[in-house]
């Protein structure tokens, strides 16, 4: 019981002088967070401002209607992560150097799906409120969802395991595919009138 006794003592001074060694790195960077945290309320109060004076989200929904995320939110957002990644990017350069190679990997990552979601999100705005504002019919309103489909999968390739040769064609193969749908739909929504007469003439 004495030997047991005396090795949770041990441990338990192991863990506290590991704790006393990490005080510093822990203090300082609770510090960094809280001056990161302080300039992100600054920077979002300026933000709120300039853009509310500046009136661009008005002016969109006037222009497109109203979008899903105003742009004063979407700017606010991104703001805030790029301040808090740089804020854990010094903590982790400053105090574990060694696992820099493996955050920045996974950030990456992240940051890719991240971006993924936004240009999903802002594309299927734009194609609906390009079509809405056109007041399109059912034709167009097919070839707008055929062609935020093709993108969004374009988006969604990027961010898979695949190689890179792989995704490389399969872009290429949507990109093309893209180009020559909009071609044959602009050919058949500018001169539609003169096939159809062309063909009935026939």
């Amino acid at each position: 019981m004495e030997l047991e006794s005396s090795k949770v003592i041990e441990a338990f001074e192991k863990v506290l002088r590991e704790l006393i060694d990490l005080a510093p790195a822990i203090l300082i960077s609770l510090l960094i967070f809280s001056a990161f945290l302080v300039i992100i309320k600054f920077m979002n109060k300026a933000i709120r401002s300039l853009l509310r004076h500046a009136g661009f989200d008005k002016l969109l929904e006037k222009v497109v209607g109203r979008p899903p995320i105003t742009l004063e939110t979407l700017t606010i957002i991104l703001v805030d992560t790029g301040l808090i990644i740089l804020a854990i990017t010094i903590i982790l350069t400053l105090f574990a150097p060694s696992f820099t190679e493996s955050y920045h990997m996974y950030l990456s990552y992240l940051l890719r799906i991240f971006s993924t979601i936004v240009l999903t999100i802002l594309t299927f705005f734009w194609i609906e409120a390009l079509v809405n504002r056109i007041r399109a019919e059912t034709k167009i309103r097919a070839f707008a969802s055929l062609l935020v489909f093709l993108l969004v999968l374009a988006f969604i390739i990027d961010i898979t395991a695949l190689s890179e040769s792989v995704k490389s064609w399969l872009v290429f193969g949507i990109a093309l595919g893209i180009g020559f749908s909009i071609g044959i739909f602009a050919l058949w929504y500018f001169l539609h009138d003169y096939i159809e007469t062309y063909l009935r003439s026939r």
